[in-house]
């Protein structure tokens, strides 16, 4: 199900499985500065589909570091509007299962605010565009980077990925785009994405060991000393 709205006073796209839960929560940053949420339903429609409280946010903002902040912000919203009787996210949100989101420049942002924030669990980085900074803070979640073997921001997501302290995984996809095409790198891309979200939020180890296998299309390089072998 879906519903636009408002999450900490900023335009959101919001998505949820047809249950009662409580789910996991998907915090999601669009790339760019987010001036809309437009553009990513049909991630917020697969991840409702495996189970997933999905808020894609349009930040509005220029800078990836700053957006960490907002992040907790919509993490505090959710939690709030779980709590409150008459929300339509009434009763949905785990509130220990919590996932920063984000593509291109909200990819960045997502690997900030998982060094900040305590209460996320797990960072997803989809062609994390940069800036190439040590992010600021100690909190080291389970973390995801996914670039394409052509994207030209390369070097930054191979920095954000070496910055993270937490068990860590990165993927490259032969030929998809900084875009996320074509569709059939982009299925690639949502398999793994699904996997690790699965072991990194639920829990689930039966996704750990196919998690980190290389395939035909994709590299996998895993990092810190917990990471799977």
């Amino acid at each position: 199900r879906q519903f636009d709205g408002k999450a900490a006073d900023m335009p959101a796209q919001i998505h949820h499985p047809d249950g009662k839960g409580p789910y996991p929560l998907l915090v999601f940053s669009p790339g760019g500065n987010a001036a809309s949420f437009q553009g990513y339903r049909p991630y917020g429609r697969w991840f409702a589909t495996w189970g997933y409280v999905t808020v894609i946010v349009a930040f509005n903002d220029e800078r990836a570091r700053e957006r960490a902040d907002k992040f907790s912000k919509v993490i505090d919203w959710a939690r709030a509007e779980t709590d409150r009787k008459g929300s339509p996210l009434f009763g949905m949100i785990d509130k220990d299962k919590v996932a920063a989101v984000g593509h291109s420049r909200g990819g960045a942002a997502a690997l900030f605010a998982g060094a900040k924030d305590k209460r996320i669990d797990a960072v997803l980085a989809l062609a994390p565009s940069g800036p190439v900074e040590q992010p600021e803070g100690e909190h080291a979640p389970k973390a995801c980077v996914i670039i394409g073997s052509t994207d030209k921001f390369m070097h930054a997501a191979t920095k954000g990925f070496g910055f993270q302290k937490g068990e860590r995984v990165m993927f490259v996809i032969k030929d998809m785009t900084h875009m996320l095409q074509p569709r059939e790198q982009v299925l690639k891309l949502v398999r793994r994405s699904t996997a690790f979200l699965e072991y990194a939020l639920k829990g689930d180890v039966r996704y750990r060991e196919p998690l980190v296998e290389a395939k035909e299309g994709i590299a996998v390089e895993t990092g810190s000393a917990s990471a799977p072998k």
